[in-house]
């Protein structure tokens, strides 16, 4: 003998599955989707150790300076953050493709995918 699942049970379910499957992706888009965020070169850090590289960057948005790390992303084909480090110039104007997201208690910070200097200077 089966039993019968009621429409409002069903409903509720699906309701249910759709929340986690929408949580999980609102958390991981930053990790898939990149975002252009442009602004001034602050300060650099070279790796040291097992410190990666990392660029400080006063945002156009804000009066506030992020930490973005620049290492190499295998499953986006990047390799290149040695160049990009040697490359980025303290009081120069970029605009940054990032991605993942910045997390204080882990210490982890958005990865820098790709960047294209402004060619007119304006900020």
């Amino acid at each position: 003998m089966t039993k019968k699942i009621d429409t409002k049970t069903k409903l509720i379910a699906i309701l249910l599955v759709g929340v986690v499957v929408f949580s999980v992706g609102a958390w991981y888009k930053p990790y898939v989707w990149a975002e252009w965020v442009s602004g001034t070169v602050t300060e650099k850090i070279n790796k040291t150790g097992s410190e990666p590289n990392k660029i400080l960057v006063q945002l156009d948005d804000s009066e506030t300076v992020v930490t973005f790390v620049n290492t190499d992303i295998t499953s986006r084909a990047k390799w290149d953050s040695g160049d990009i480090q040697a490359n980025l110039k303290v009081g120069e104007h970029y605009q940054f493709k990032v991605v993942g997201r910045r997390i204080n208690i882990t210490s982890s910070y958005q990865n820098i995918v790709k960047y294209i200097k402004d060619k007119d200077g304006e900020q």
